[in-house]
C-alpha cells in the first residue's frame, strides 16, 4: 500500500508542477486578433478610441494611456495592410500584483492542500 502512495503522490506532484509550470510561462510573440478581417475595428471594440495615434515609417501605433489604476496600459502597431504586428501590454502596479498574487499564490495553496492531503493518513 504504501508503493502505491507513493507512485500515487509522485503523479500528482509532476502534474501540479507540470500544470504550474505552464500556467505561468509567458506567451510569446502572441499575434492578437491578426486573423480578423478588421483588426481596427476589433481594437476598437474592445478597448476604445485610441489615446494617440501616430503614423511613421510606413507604421500606425495607436497608444491606450489609461489614468486608472487598474486598466492596463498598451500599445498596437499596424502595418500598411492594417495588420497587428505588435501588442504590448504594461500592466500597471497593482494590476501585476493582483495577477501575481492570484496566480502564484493559488498555485502554492492548491500545491500544499494536495500534498498534505496524500502526507496526512485518512482518519
Amino acid at each position: 500500500i504504501s508503493t502505491t502512495k507513493n507512485n500515487t503522490l509522485k503523479k500528482l506532484l509532476f502534474l501540479f508542477s507540470a500544470l504550474l509550470i505552464v500556467s505561468c510561462s509567458p506567451i510569446v510573440n502572441q499575434q492578437l486578433f491578426s486573423a480578423d478581417i478588421n483588426p481596427k475595428q476589433t481594437v476598437k471594440q474592445l478597448y476604445g478610441e485610441p489615446t494617440d495615434i501616430s503614423i511613421s515609417g510606413g507604421v500606425e501605433t495607436w497608444v491606450y494611456d489609461y489614468k486608472k489604476s487598474l486598466k492596463s496600459n498598451r500599445v498596437i502597431v499596424f502595418d500598411n495592410n492594417g495588420k497587428i504586428i505588435k501588442h504590448e501590454k504594461e500592466l500597471k502596479d497593482l494590476t501585476w500584483i493582483l495577477k501575481n498574487t492570484f496566480i502564484y499564490g493559488g498555485g502554492i495553496i492548491l500545491g500544499t492542500v494536495l500534498f498534505l492531503s496524500l502526507i496526512i493518513p485518512q482518519i
